[in-house]
């Protein structure tokens, strides 16, 4: 199956649009059906030509790991080479994790069509006897997907890719995949005449006058709260989330299924994670980027007038997705939070109210610090070792910019309360199946 042609081939049709897409990288655990864009990735470095870098993995779910957790820490999307049916299988607990956590990622796998009955084109007998799926693999794939398809020709094949991608980068984000058919690879591909530099997803915000009403509802509010699970996803929207509470000084709970750090541990405002009590008696409660923030999701705060903030509100890939706000901030976080901030400022607060409101929470935070540290001088008493006692040891030696990848079940509560993070995405954690935390 070795090329000595100098012609191109869908191989350069799919780096090209990797690299239209700005990928940084393509995580990869393939097969033999990858040729054509291995010699494309060769091009492209005797060329010294700008491009992503290939990685080489030595399994399906390390390969979607590393894009995941790439793409969590950076916003930027990635590419994913895998093998066949087989190599699907092998990845989809992680790609279905990326649906999850709401990550944009663009996965490509091969597949056989002519099964050695085309002359001139032998894929070999393994595609027949093992690797294929009879389901096929873009169906194989549509549960766990934004969007999955099979690329027809070299004709569309280019466009398809990059359309793909700019798809995976749109509300809500999430991964597609393309199926890409070796003898459509091996074809011959004829170049666009024009190179299109693919623009950014745009941020998308809310109606005006939907700003300016939740800002009316907070500042009049005598007991506004806020829970969030994935405002650390960007450090532009922890700070936005940041300087929202301090302006009106609003306690901030991080829901217990959080994927990242949402705000400062040691900030007076912070209560510690989970769903508190001062939730529930709140009259305003702010979610923010939050899947589940209620359990079951009748049991809502009754007294309050529930606000949630999110790119999508309802998340399709979840089995029950009841969000029961009452109002909805629909786009981009950051871009909301900042617009919400300059319409509380526009309306005008008691500066007194929210001096006496900081002073009550900063009084709390101390309480649940004071506990905290209780409870970490418990567990470092000689007798064993303790969730608790782990964290805090770890505390204390860490480095200012350690960073915390965690997937513990039983425990979430030891690692939240006594881990050390101070900073911005400097606590992360990937969703799915258990067993995903190296590769992410």
């Amino acid at each position: 199956m070795t090329s000595t042609s100098n012609v191109l081939d869908g191989g350069e049709a799919v780096l090209r649009a990797f690299r239209a897409l700005k990928m940084d990288y393509v995580m990869a655990s393939p097969g033999s059906e990858w040729g054509p864009v291995w010699e494309a990735f060769t091009r492209q470095q005797l060329a010294n030509a700008p491009g992503p870098t290939y990685l080489s993995c030595a399994h399906e779910l390390t390969a979607v790991d590393m894009a995941m957790g790439y793409t969590a820490y950076t916003g930027r999307m990635q590419g994913v080479m895998l093998h066949a049916g087989v190599g699907l299988l092998q990845g989809a607990m992680g790609i279905e994790a990326t649906k999850r956590m709401v990550l944009p990622m663009l996965i490509v796998s091969g597949e056989a069509l002519t099964f050695g009955e085309e002359e001139g084109f032998n894929p070999g007998p393994q595609w027949q006897a093992g690797l294929s799926v009879a389901a096929g693999m873009d169906r194989l794939m549509e549960p766990i997907t934004k969007w999955s398809q099979q690329c027809s020709s070299t004709a569309t094949m280019y466009q398809q890719l990059v359309t793909a991608g700019e798809m995976a980068m749109r509300a809500p984000r999430g991964p597609v995949y393309m199926n890409v058919p070796i003898k459509t690879m091996r074809s011959p591909w004829t170049p666009p005449d024009f190179d299109r530099d693919v623009p950014a997803a745009p941020k998308v915000v809310p109606a005006a006058a939907d700003i300016e009403a939740v800002a009316k509802l907070l500042v009049q509010s005598e007991r506004p709260a806020i829970l969030t699970e994935e405002a650390g996803r960007e450090p532009e929207t922890y700070a936005a989330l940041l300087e929202l509470a301090e302006l009106l000084a609003i306690p901030v709970a991080e829901g217990g299924v959080s994927q990242y750090n949402n705000f400062p541990k040691q900030h007076p405002l912070h209560q510690g994670h989970g769903r508190p009590q001062f939730l529930f008696d709140a009259d305003v409660a702010l979610t923010i980027r939050c899947r589940a923030p209620w359990y079951p999701p009748t049991n809502r705060p009754t007294k309050a007038t529930l606000i949630s903030i999110d790119e999508s509100v309802f998340r399709p890939h979840i089995a029950f997705s009841a969000n029961v706000a009452d109002r909805f901030l629909e786009g981009d976080v950051a871009s909301t939070l900042r617009l919400l901030i300059e319409a509380v400022k526009a309306a005008g607060f008691d500066k007194d109210k929210v001096k006496a409101r900081h002073q009550k929470w900063a009084e709390a935070h101390m309480e649940l610090v004071a506990a905290h540290e209780k409870a970490a001088a418990e567990a470092l008493k000689p007798g064993g070792i303790s969730p608790i006692a782990a964290m805090a040891a770890l505390a204390k030696v860490a480095p200012e910019d350690t960073i915390v990848i965690e997937e513990v079940v039983t425990h979430r509560a030891a690692v939240f309360n006594h881990a050390p993070w101070t900073k911005p995405q400097s606590y992360l954690r990937g969703q799915g199946g258990l067993g995903q935390s190296l590769g992410f």
